[in-house]
């Protein structure tokens, strides 16, 4: 035997047999073990027939470093082993269609596996890989290969969390991570400690409002799964180098490098959703939303919330896999979503979408913690978070893995703080993502050092905020808001109006005729063709459900059960269908406006 096996350093009840090769052992080998693993390499049991026809048995060192089958199981119909290797035991799946052939043996070289060249010994360890009995570390059979389950994503696997390195925090039981869609815009290194993250990132965010937001966007997400809720986005929108991506920065190196995990807006809809599967159950940071063509936007944000992948086919007639996730995302960019599609497009964004991800003004670095100006502030805040990042994120999950029913309890009790919050269900969905956030916020308070109190002001008054925009100051739903907007807007075009007495034939207008206008009583009253009601005002809503929210607030007159009128106007004889519509009343300025 080799130099090495005499000198391997083991324990003197594993070398035994292997001395005992050395001597005079059983005619049938029967004292050998079939396997041995000794100071890092592995031995097994051959046999060789001489040219007398005598048979010799002997363990031979058939790899040069650890490897050990541990389990075995099945994926999409193919079996696979469940490997061992190295001196870190990094655990591996092999297909077994591959053992005992060149591409198997350049398997395990690809994986830094000293296998044997020789062809014959090559054999041996082909029938080891091929087994399926179980041997433990003393080389002992001890019973059969225990059955294994293939994660395909990282995130939560029962109580356990499985980071996209394929890493493991918890018990995971017998899981092998087998993730076939990996980015490094997923990345989760480890550069500092919980406490330098703290001390040089975490203490900078008191008195900024967008950080403090952002950062409990990226605690929230590993909380998705654990809570059972849907995932959710947030995009902060402002006037370009105000620091808005600075100041994600500090969310972004919760899990891992934010240089890493920074992607980008200028994706297809399908690379996004491949992007939201590898950050399942974390963070996913998309920057400069105008860099995605407007035209692509609503069915993008739809598709990375929808939290499942389009279905698809395959030529023979199957169906393509799906793949799921759950996901936060924080996203950053010059304008609000709905803005962008409707100065691109010329229509407006669906209320769906714009619930999905939530759009809030940034709010500027105002704390500035003795640095000069806001410029410097966030250049360090950037800095210092490219030099500390992601052990807050494993520390975080490793918590959530052992406390998740308190975790559970704490966002039943933040929610009720949040019910309530406006008179629409829209606005209650959005009310229920920010008491998600609250939640992580408040559990990692003591750790991160954080004030509650400031935590739920700075959350209070992004809610405030978004929903002035989402309902235009309102209290219904973002749909009924802009058609009310679009009401207004076709009303003010007075020019695309006559008189209800004068003839069509009076109008010089370049342009289409909309309709006509009378007073009726003190107010003045549009009769709108149904055309370009359905055309220029209803929009996407359907045309009886805009005219019944109009009758709602006062705006459509309806007679009986219709929604339209019918009247004689435009020099004709006969009465001709219309809606009546009115300008809603605006109401008398208040003592600060004036001023």
């Amino acid at each position: 035997m080799s130099n090495h096996e005499e000198n391997s350093g083991a324990v003197a009840d594993n070398v035994t047999p292997i001395d005992a090769a050395k001597g005079k052992p059983a005619a049938d080998g029967s004292d050998l073990p079939f396997i041995r693993f000794s100071g890092g390499w592995v031995y097994l049991k051959t046999c060789k027939t001489d040219k007398k026809g005598e048979t010799y048995y002997s363990l031979q060192a058939v790899c040069k470093s650890h490897l050990r089958v541990i389990g075995t199981g099945w994926v999409d119909g193919e079996a696979f082993r469940v490997l061992e290797l190295g001196k870190d035991k990094r655990r591996v799946m092999m297909p077994t269609r591959l053992i005992g052939s060149r591409d198997g043996w350049a398997f395990l070289q690809g994986h830094n596996v000293q296998v044997t060249p020789v062809p014959e010994l090559r054999r041996w360890l082909h029938e080891y890989l091929m087994s399926e009995t179980a041997y433990d570390l003393h080389g002992s059979p001890c019973g059969v290969l225990p059955e294994w389950d293939v994660a395909d994503k990282p995130g939560w696997r029962g109580g356990a969390y499985l980071l996209p390195d394929g890493d493991m925090i918890g018990d995971v039981g017998n899981v092998i991570a087998d993730f076939k869609l990996r980015s490094n815009h997923a990345d989760v290194g480890v550069c500092g400690t919980v406490d330098s993250w703290v001390e040089n990132v975490g203490r900078l965010l008191y008195g900024n409002d967008s950080p403090t937001l952002a950062l409990g966007v990226a605690m929230a997400s590993p909380m998705l799964g654990v809570l059972g809720v849907s995932g959710f986005g947030v995009h902060l929108y402002g006037q370009s180098s105000g620091g808005k991506t600075s100041s994600c920065y500090p969310a972004m190196s919760i899990f891992g490098s934010p240089s890493n995990r920074q992607a980008s807006w200028n994706s297809t809809p399908l690379a996004l959703t491949l992007l939201a599967r590898c950050c399942n159950d974390a963070l996913m940071m998309l920057d400069e939303m105008k860099l995605l063509r407007a035209m692509v936007m609503e069915e993008a944000i739809y598709g990375t919330f929808s939290q499942r992948s389009r279905m698809q086919g395959n030529k023979d007639g199957t169906l393509r896999p799906e793949y799921s996730w759950r996901c936060c995302v924080l996203s950053t960019g010059e304008l609000a979503a709905d803005v962008f599609i409707r100065m691109m497009t010329g229509r407006d964004a669906d209320a769906g979408a714009l619930v999905r991800l939530v759009q809030l003004p940034y709010r500027p670095l105002t704390n500035l913690h003795g640095f000069p100006d806001g410029s410097a502030f966030a250049d360090h805040l950037r800095a210092a978070s490219d030099e500390h990042y992601g052990a807050v994120g494993r520390a975080w999950v490793d918590w959530l893995s052992s406390n998740q029913t308190l975790a559970r309890e704490k966002f039943a009790e933040v929610k009720a703080r949040w019910n309530g919050r406006g008179t629409h269900g829209q606005h209650q969905r959005v009310a229920d993502y920010f008491a998600v956030i609250e939640t992580a916020l408040t559990l990692s308070s003591k750790t991160l050092k954080l004030d509650v109190k400031e935590c739920q002001g700075v959350l209070d008054r992004f809610y405030a905020d978004w929903l002035v925009d989402f309902s235009k100051g309102g209290n219904g739903s973002h749909e009924e808001a802009l058609l009310v907007e679009r009401l207004e807007a076709v009303l003010s075009q007075h020019q695309r109006f006559l008189s209800k007495t004068a003839n069509d034939q009076d109008y010089k207008q370049p342009g289409e005729l909309w309709g006509y206008f009378h007073d009726r009583g003190d107010a003045r009253e549009y009769l709108l063709f149904p055309a370009v009601f359905k055309e220029r005002i209803s929009g996407t809503i359907d045309a009886k459900v805009a005219g019944r929210l109009l009758h709602t607030r006062g705006l459509l007159r309806r007679h009986g059960e219709h929604l339209t009128v019918s009247e004689r106007a435009g020099g004709y004889p006969n009465k001709r269908r219309f809606y009546a519509l009115s300008l809603p009343v605006v109401d008398d300025l208040d003592a600060e406006e004036v001023l």
